[in-house]
């Protein structure tokens, strides 16, 4: 699973690549910090000057919405409370890569509004949530260059992430895109 994660990285980061689509890259939901080293690494090797940007509560997880529950009720893997990320474990996984992330440490809700970077190439949303998703949507999608990518990591698992697939699907019916599905469902911005 891990390996299909990784492949879809770098294809889709490569396709911004070979566009050359202007943008930095963001990632909002870093939990334990693969994915994030990932993207630190194909940063460093394209040599574009793009800034990584890393989104993370360091904390628990927040209410879950109605959205967040399946219909047959069942919400045993989204557990309010759950820790999380852990920042010293994600820093000893990017090494010295870590120098070049700039981390920007809380709720989604309260740090999406006042930041002022963009324009984003490459968007990685890993954040398990129906308002978490629709928060990042609403302030990131419009920073997103013409031809920039968002992945959604848990769009395809219903189950386990039901308000996932419902915020994403809100959210695309309102901007022009085309919709991608490879192992994981990622959005180019049309």
């Amino acid at each position: 699973m891990w390996r299909d994660r990784l492949r879809l990285l770098v294809k889709t980061y490569l396709q911004i690549q070979v566009a050359s689509v202007p943008g930095d890259v963001v990632e909002c939901g870093v939990g334990k910090g693969k994915s994030l080293a990932v993207l630190a690494q194909l940063v460093a090797i394209e040599k574009k000057g793009r800034q990584l940007w890393a989104f993370e509560s360091w904390d628990v997880f927040p209410p879950l919405a109605p959205e967040d529950t399946a219909t047959d009720g069942n919400v045993a893997y989204l557990t309010e409370g759950l820790v999380v990320g852990n920042k010293e474990v994600v820093g000893v996984r990017l090494g010295p890569l870590g120098d070049s992330v700039r981390f920007v440490d809380g709720y989604l809700a309260d740090t999406l509004p006042a930041w002022c970077g963009g324009p984003v190439a490459y968007l990685h949303l890993d954040l398990d949530l129906y308002v978490s998703y629709r928060t990042a949507l609403l302030h990131l999608w419009p920073k997103l260059s013409t031809g920039g990518i968002a992945v959604f990591d848990e769009y395809h698992e219903k189950v386990k992430y039901p308000g996932v697939k419902k915020a994403v699907d809100e959210f695309l019916r309102t901007v022009p895109h085309t919709l991608h599905e490879d192992t994981r469902w990622y959005a180019v911005k049309s």
